[in-house]
């Protein structure tokens, strides 16, 4: 559960008091419930009735106060639907769900977003090449292609990144993490590319042939390095 707090205005000495809302709610909570005694605080049941009167708390704050503080995070918002949109993270609540797959969402945008996995629908641009993309975001990272520029770098090395998944991969090669196994040998990688080209050691899977004669192999870089006998 979590903890709104009004923020204390100079002019509301004539609206109601917060504590007397806050008691008036829990009587009207624990007569629902049919006044059962919760047995401690960490009870199921007390754990319900907190959170449905914070639920409650947040429609009848409007009525004493503009703002309100909620007490684990510090943030200071409004009793309208910025407030409501935020306690979902407390909630989990997800009040929109996509039509087509049925995955559910806290907030409207991030449906509208993810239908366009469905319509195809790619409303953002790149000037320069033309490539386009479902989410504003990801014109934002395509476009440091072009621009070359690389916001995220190597605490040890000083390497620069255009993506921060990219700078997190290499921090692998420092920490000597490898967290991709292979399920037969046991083998581990710091990376899944290299995990899944690996695997073809075991199911003998050569999926790049070559054009003149028909020699296969695992990597495309081995391919390429075979093609030089056939040009010289």
């Amino acid at each position: 559960p979590f903890t709104l707090v009004p923020v204390k205005r100079e002019d509301d000495e004539e609206k109601p008091e917060f504590s007397q809302l806050h008691q008036r709610q829990t009587e009207e909570i624990k007569t629902e419930a049919g006044g059962e005694d919760c047995g401690g605080p960490e009870s199921i049941l007390m754990t319900r009735l907190e959170t449905l009167l914070n639920l409650r708390l947040m429609t009848s704050l409007s009525l004493i106060q503009d703002v309100v503080l909620v007490r684990e995070c510090g943030e200071k918002l409004g009793t309208g639907g910025l407030l409501k949109r935020h306690m979902r993270s407390y909630t989990g609540e997800r009040p929109f769900s996509c039509s087509v797959c049925k995955k559910a969402f806290k907030q409207s945008r991030h449906l509208q977003e993810h239908m366009r996995i469905h319509t195809g629908e790619k409303p953002f641009s790149c000037a320069v090449c033309k490539k386009s993309f479902t989410q504003s975001g990801s014109l934002r990272i395509h476009m440091r292609i072009h621009t070359a520029e690389k916001p995220f770098s190597c605490s040890v090395c000083t390497k620069d990144f255009g993506r921060n998944e990219h700078l997190q991969v290499h921090m692998r090669i420092h920490t000597g993490e490898k967290p991709f196994s292979c399920s037969v040998c046991k083998k581990d990688f710091g990376r899944n590319e290299h995990l899944q080209i690996h695997m073809k050691t075991h199911t003998g899977e050569k999926p790049f042939g070559c054009s003149i004669c028909k020699k296969t192999f695992i990597e495309i870089g081995q391919l390429r390095k075979h093609m030089r006998i056939h040009v010289f």
